[in-house]
């Protein structure tokens, strides 16, 4: 199995692939610093609180991977060789949709 690819059978370019990579760690790296900085300004923003900025990022993280796996079924949809991948990119979508409406406890907040 080759596993070179080139640029025309990427899906992805490849500053959105790295952007995907990175964002996590960017994020990761960000809390630990507001961690070092200010406690009381972490135990706000990530720790006790259920409305707390990290719950919100957790929902716009799932909502946004619902979105890019949307858009990945939609490019597998039009290929004929991807036959069972569309049908787990749907599921993927479907979970993460259903997960995103659980961190915001779908809206009674």
């Amino acid at each position: 199995m080759n596993c070179v690819t080139n640029s025309s059978t990427r899906t992805f370019s490849r500053k959105v692939e790295i952007l995907v990579f990175l964002f996590p760690l960017f994020f990761i790296l960000c809390a630990f610093l507001i961690w070092l900085y200010s406690r009381p300004l972490y135990q706000q923003l990530f720790g006790i609180l259920e409305q707390g900025l990290f719950e919100w990022v957790q929902f716009l993280c799932y909502v946004g991977s619902a979105l890019v796996g949307l858009i990945t079924f939609q490019i597998f949809r039009k290929k004929p060789y991807f036959v069972w991948q569309k049908y787990v990119m749907l599921l993927f979508v479907l979970g993460c949709t259903f997960i995103a409406g659980e961190e915001v406890s779908w809206g009674q907040h």
